[in-house]
């Protein structure tokens, strides 16, 4: 049994799915010597076989997936007593990169995230997106023991997503899992600013568009996380040289 499911390539910029399918292998069926021109992944369902490449081969068991890179010289074959069958998708992409990174063609899958990609088959309308999707959930599953080192850029996102909200610096270190001083460090060296006037810029830019918009000192001083409409005034004129009711009567938009 094989099914090829039906794509169109929707050059996708980070996870773009070009072709993807299953199929349930006779006794030792082989597929190779072949060669990709995108990533292609297999998660095997049920059964075992092998994958051949680089001169080396690797068994491969049900709950265990295998990597092929693009520009490689590959052979798989199904075991002659339990053959595989397994679920596949082949795709590029800016994200799919990331993969280059692994040692070994082999590892340990969720194989209910494959089983989501056989389903597409039924799915009529935005098929290439709700893979691209599938997509995203598979290389998270892949990565997920491996230590993200972007602190700095998760630290920013986090301000910059939360800068509405009383945001303190300690929480922002603990939902990182650092430790405080460490981050306050190595955010300032990488981009010359603490947290806290990271924070407080990002504060004051939007506090002049609301203010340009017509919108209320006090209510702009809640929009932009500060209860305190007096201690909002304090930092917005010690940040900008003048007052935000004054800011506002000379930058208010017209309609």
């Amino acid at each position: 049994m094989y099914y090829n499911i039906p794509l169109q390539n929707k050059t996708f910029t980070e996870l773009n799915p070009v072709m993807c399918g299953y199929q349930r292998c006779a006794p030792g069926y082989s597929f190779g010597p072949a060669v990709r021109s995108h990533y292609l992944i297999h998660c095997v369902i049920e059964g075992e076989g092998r994958l051949y490449k680089d001169g080396k081969n690797y068994p491969v068991k049900a709950g265990q997936a295998f990597l092929i890179k693009p520009d490689e010289i590959t052979v798989y074959t199904a075991d002659e007593k339990r053959p595989w069958y397994y679920i596949w998708i082949e795709f590029n992409g800016s994200l799919a990169n990331q993969l280059k990174v692994l040692k070994h063609p082999v590892f340990e899958m969720d194989t209910n995230l494959f089983l989501n990609i056989r389903k597409a088959k039924d799915v009529a309308n935005m098929r290439e997106e709700y893979l691209a999707g599938q997509l995203f959930l598979i290389l998270a599953e892949i990565f997920k023991e491996k230590k993200n080192h972007n602190y700095v850029e998760i630290a920013e996102n986090y301000l910059v997503s939360n800068y509405m909200y009383p945001v303190r610096i300690g929480s922002v270190a603990a939902s990182i899992g650092l430790d405080r001083r460490y981050l306050s460090r190595i955010f300032k060296q990488k981009t010359g600013r603490s947290m806290q006037q990271f924070l407080l810029d990002k504060r004051i830019k939007e506090a002049k568009k609301l203010l340009s918009a017509g919108i209320s000192v006090s209510t702009v001083a809640r929009m932009v996380g500060y209860d305190d409409p007096f201690n909002f005034s304090k930092l917005f004129k010690a940040s900008c040289g003048m007052a935000p009711k004054k800011f506002a009567s000379q930058n208010r938009k017209s309609d």
